[in-house]
Parts: structure tokens; C-alpha cells; sequence
């Protein structure tokens, strides 16, 4: 039994790796807007993502591609739990992503072109966020997330440092 099955608990040739179904996300943006009397805001909405439908089969290479602006961030973002769509389905290997989000975290891998949110957390908050994200109690994540910052050798002083003044390399 392959590690896909195991983790899906079912057959990998009968169940997708990915399934999306109608996934919709419209977000709230405000915008200033002149007017003779001064600045007033206008609430508007800004579909990103509207009625996403796809499966991946079982050894199937994807890609998602698209023009700046297009959703792809945003979907990647629902399809990673990280964000909850307003309407749809996500799947994988079988599992509800969105009612279940911590079973299926330890099935995905996400790499962000841009993440700045993480640039600003030191190297230490970047583990404990993760490990926490996946679930681990919070006394060993301190306590693994210590053990891996000494072993990567990172001087004792950095760890706490924003990852953005450290070397990329």
C-alpha cells in the first residue's frame, strides 16, 4: 500500500488527489472615493475567484496558470486551508478540506513566490507557526523547533531575528 493510500485510507487509482467543486471567493475591498464635501469610502466587492471547478486524477501532473490578478493565489489559498471560500467544495484525496482542514494539512505542501507575512516572523515563529497550523501541541513545537534551529547551525542570537534580515541562501 502506497503512503497516498494509506493516508486517503482508500486505493489511490480510485480516489483524486484534488477535487474543487464550484469554489467562489469575493472579497471586501474599500476605496476612497472624492467627493465635494470630502473623502468617503465605498464598500465594494471583489470577486477573485467565482465557480472554480477541476479534479485532478490519481498521477496526473497539473499546473495552474493565469494573468496577474486572476485568482490563482486565492485559490491556492483555499485549496492550502489557509483561506475559506464563501461557496464550493474542496477535496483531498477524498477528505473534506474545509471541514476538516487539520486531516488534510499533513497531505499538502505550499511554496509562496512572496511570503512576507513570513519575512516578518523570525525563524523561530516561522516553526512554531507551522507546527502548530499542523496541529502539534505547543510545548513540542518550542521544544523540536529549538532542536532544528541548533542543527542548522543558526547562531543562538538570530533565531529570534526577522527572517528578513537573514541571508536568503
Amino acid at each position: 500500500m502506497s503512503l497516498t493510500e494509506a493516508r486517503a485510507g482508500r486505493p489511490a487509482d480510485r480516489v483524486s488527489p484534488l477535487h474543487v467543486q464550484e469554489v467562489t471567493k469575493t472579497f471586501r475591498r474599500k476605496r476612497r472615493r472624492a467627493l465635494s464635501r470630502g473623502i468617503r469610502r465605498d464598500k465594494e466587492f471583489h470577486t477573485a475567484i467565482e465557480r472554480v471547478s477541476f479534479r485532478v486524477a490519481p498521477g496526473e501532473i497539473f499546473g495552474l496558470i493565469g494573468a496577474n490578478g486572476s485568482g490563482k493565489s486565492t485559490l491556492i489559498r483555499v485549496l492550502s486551508t489557509l483561506l475559506v471560500p464563501d461557496s464550493g467544495a474542496v477535496s483531498i484525496f477524498g477528505r473534506d478540506a474545509l471541514r476538516e482542514p487539520l486531516s488534510v494539512r499533513p497531505l499538502l505542501n505550499r511554496v509562496s513566490a512572496d511570503p512576507s507575512f513570513f519575512r516578518a516572523m523570525s525563524p523561530m515563529e516561522n516553526l512554531l507557526f507551522y507546527g502548530r497550523a499542523y496541529g502539534l501541541p505547543g510545548a513540542a513545537v518550542r521544544s523540536r523547533s529549538a532542536e532544528i534551529l541548533e542543527r542548522l547551525g543558526l547562531e543562538a542570537g538570530r533565531i529570534r531575528e526577522p527572517m528578513l534580515h537573514l541571508s536568503r541562501g
